[in-house]
């Protein structure tokens, strides 16, 4: 597609009859370090389709499957669904992270991740998966995992009220700063 017009919202318009839109980044330098919102966040925050924003990247380092971030919601089928078909797909190991507070407990929530994925499971019995609990702040925790993955999966997730405005999205400030490609499922 060609077209001279603000390339944000004629990808989000192509993306309607999309099964999957593909967008590269330009991000170097501070671009990478601070949220910036690049066309491929922006896309990513509208588009009806999973957007898979790549950046550019080191490609001597030994990369070590997909990670998915579950964040225990509606939309973690979604996400999980996407990250076992690409992991199936390219003979690739697939995480499964849960980044929380760890306030239920480790244990529970390890039993909720190994629930949220028995039916990926059994649907692609070809995928070795691995569950991780991880304390912190889910940006920062999922990009510093991420760093050597091939793919990282997470869900596109709307705010609401002012909170979600001033802070915006985790998915916002991954797809700007991860060092790997990321897939973001609506």
């Amino acid at each position: 597609m060609v077209s001279a017009e603000d390339p944000c919202p004629e990808l989000v318009l192509a993306g309607r009859d999309a099964h999957l839109l593909v967008l590269g980044s330009r991000g170097h330098g501070l671009a990478r370090v601070v949220p910036t919102h690049q066309v491929g966040a922006w896309v990513a925050h509208r588009a009806a389709c999973p957007v898979v924003v790549v950046p550019e990247q080191t490609m001597d380092l030994v990369r070590q499957g997909v990670l998915a971030g579950d964040a225990f919601d509606e939309g973690a089928d979604r996400v999980l669904a996407f990250a076992f078909r690409h992991a199936s797909a390219h003979g690739l190991t697939l995480t499964v992270a849960h980044v929380g507070d760890g306030g239920a407990g480790v244990a529970d929530e390890v039993r909720r991740l190994a629930a949220s994925v028995s039916g990926q499971s059994e649907r692609f019995p070809d995928v070795r998966v691995a569950l991780r609990v991880l304390p912190g702040r889910p940006t920062a925790r999922l990009l510093r995992v991420a760093e050597r993955m091939d793919l990282l999966v997470v869900g596109r997730h709307r705010g609401h009220g002012v909170r979600e405005v001033a802070t915006g999205h985790v998915h916002t400030s991954i797809v700007d700063r991860v060092a790997c490609p990321v897939a973001v499922v609506p």
